[in-house]
């Protein structure tokens, strides 16, 4: 009996060791087709921006905002380089103290407001702004992967502060991915969370004596444990897209995002300024492209964008831009492969320099 106990043990220990160092040799074979792919790079010019964007996508803790840039303003200073710049309040590009005699606007949102993948701050929507009208001088107040919800908190604790005459909230494909994201696996709570959360709860939860090993195996594998979540959560219908969102849910995140807006709106005007909502364009929602071409499609920014839509307030100011380049271009240009000087969509969301300047081009129409 000792004997078969023993050569149990056995077999589950070499077992064990087996799998790590399966692991371990996925986990470096991933590394080295990683580093292949940098050294025989077909996207030169993508890769570039998504570098130089790669320090302003790390967000640290906020007492108001949740997640935001460093709260060291040097820190802060500290990310920008020659394509982005963020200043040590968290704007990015030229800061309120460049109004001059113009007055003072604000647009935010998430990244896209941000002008992730733009070749520079000049060519972000407020910095083509700042050049298409002489009204108001247009402060990037961006940030990445912000949903609404924060947008507001930033809106109350500090952009009203400076006593501007605009606000422009250009956001709604973070509410509506989060709401489908997070809905899936927690929908009493899902709207307004931001996201990220879940890295939150883990690291709290190891303060308080229970360690994550969600958290443990990420640190270890950080290319294996993302690539086997995906693989292990597509055997779960609940967990991923191939079922739809429950109608409930979706509701839920439709009027906390309606109702965020509307809240700003009220914040805004008590002080004698103008707030006006823009749903920003997705890919999604257009019609005018190429044949064969392809993107991510998640149901739900579909969903999401009719019900908002239909339910917008009729006092608020709210403008639908999800579907805008339709208005310009008979095909729209995309990165295929790499990002050319025509590309409108680098990805679903994200807009390069021309994309960018159609955008401010229009709002600059809408703000007069």
């Amino acid at each position: 009996m000792a004997t078969v106990t023993g050569r149990t043990i056995l077999v589950l220990i070499l077992l064990f060791a087996g799998m790590v160092v399966a692991a371990t040799g996925l986990e470096l074979a991933m590394r080295v087709k990683s580093e292949w792919q940098n050294t025989h790079d077909s996207k030169p010019r993508f890769h570039e921006l998504e570098r130089a964007y790669s320090q302003c996508d790390v967000l640290r803790l906020h007492p108001q905002y949740l997640f935001f840039f460093p709260r060291d303003p040097r820190e802060r200073a500290a990310l920008s380089n020659g394509v982005c710049s963020v200043d040590a309040d968290g704007f990015r590009g030229p800061g309120p103290s460049h109004a001059g005699r113009r007055r003072l606007a604000f647009l935010f949102g998430g990244s896209a407001a941000f002008g992730a993948m733009a070749s520079s701050d000049a060519t972000t929507i407020t910095g083509y702004l700042n050049r298409l009208q002489d009204r108001y001088f247009f402060v990037n107040a961006g940030v990445p992967s912000w949903n609404s919800t924060q947008e507001m908190f930033r809106l109350a604790f500090e952009l009203l502060d400076y006593h501007p005459g605009l606000i422009v909230a250009y956001d709604g494909a973070n509410d509506a991915q989060l709401i489908d994201e997070i809905g899936r696996r927690t929908p009493d709570h899902a709207a307004g969370m931001p996201a990220d959360f879940d890295g939150l709860s883990d690291l709290v939860d190891g303060a308080a004596g229970m360690p994550s090993p969600r958290r443990a195996l990420r640190s270890l594998l950080p290319r294996l444990f993302p690539a086997l979540t995906d693989r292990f959560n597509a055997s779960f219908p609940d967990t991923d897209g191939s079922q739809p969102l429950p109608e409930e849910v979706l509701q839920q995140g439709v009027a906390r995002y309606l109702s965020n807006l509307t809240r700003m709106r009220d914040l805004t005007t008590a002080q004698g300024a103008r707030f006006v909502a823009v749903f920003q364009p997705m890919t999604q929602l257009h019609r005018h492209f190429g044949p064969g071409v392809k993107f991510f499609s998640l149901p739900t920014i579909e969903r999401f964008h009719r019900a908002a839509v239909a339910q917008v307030p009729q006092d608020l100011e709210f403008h639908d831009l999800g579907s805008v380049f339709d208005q310009y271009y008979a095909t729209i240009p995309i990165m295929n492969p790499d990002i050319s000087d025509e590309t409108v969509f680098t990805d679903p969301v994200h807009l390069y320099d021309p994309g960018n300047e159609v955008v401010a081009r229009h709002l600059a129409g809408l703000v007069r």
